[in-house]
This record gives C-alpha cells, structure tokens and sequence, in this order.
C-alpha cells in the first residue's frame, strides 16, 4: 500500500515539472499554463512546438483584433475565436492534432489582415 502511494506521489511529482517548466518556454502563451485544466491544455503546455504555435495565434489575434474599426467587427473575431478553441479542445492530447488546428487558425487569420 505505502509504495503504491509513494509511487502515486512520485508520478504527480514527475507530470508536474514540464508544467512547471513550461512557463519557461513561453511568457505569452493564450492562458497560464499553472492554470492548465483540460487535456488540451496540458497538451501544449508540455509540447515546445505547440507552445510557441500558441504564442503566435495570441500574438495575430490580438493584433487582428485591434486593427478591426468597430465594434461588431471585433464581435465577430472573438466569437470565431472561441469557436475555435472549443474545436481545438476537442484534440485533447493529441499533439498532431493541435498543431494542424493551430496552423490552420494562424493561417486563416493570416488571411483576414
């Protein structure tokens, strides 16, 4: 029983230090990576090439946002957004699908500026 927990214990310890980590690869990623809650999350949290994938999207979105002139304009951009990351979260753990999620939302946003 004792090294079953122990065991437990050094497993949490070890899934812990990439998220710990990981706050040192990217200081502009999307959300806080201590804060990561859902599969997906923990995904590119704990994937260099995803983080700095998510660093980018933050990067275009927001910019894409600021260089809209209304309101409704920016509605739209952020309803999108949600959309997809609701779409994105459904990769769960699966990096590759992430990263062609995340290449397709840079893309399309590429496109729109």
């Amino acid at each position: 029983m004792r090294s079953t927990i122990n065991m437990f214990l050094t497993l949490g310890f070890l899934i812990s230090i990439p998220l710990l980590l990981s706050t040192v690869f990217a200081s502009a990623q999307s959300f806080d990576c201590s804060q990561a809650h859902i599969s997906s999350e923990y995904a590119i949290c704990n994937n260099e090439v995803l983080l700095t994938l998510d660093e980018k999207l933050a990067e275009i979105y927001h910019n894409r946002r600021k260089s809209v002139d209304t309101t409704p304009q920016r509605q739209r951009i952020s309803r999108d957004h949600t959309a997809w990351v609701k779409k994105r979260n459904g990769c769960d753990l699966d990096w590759t699908c992430l990263e062609a999620s995340y290449n397709k939302r840079i893309e399309q946003l590429n496109r729109e500026l």
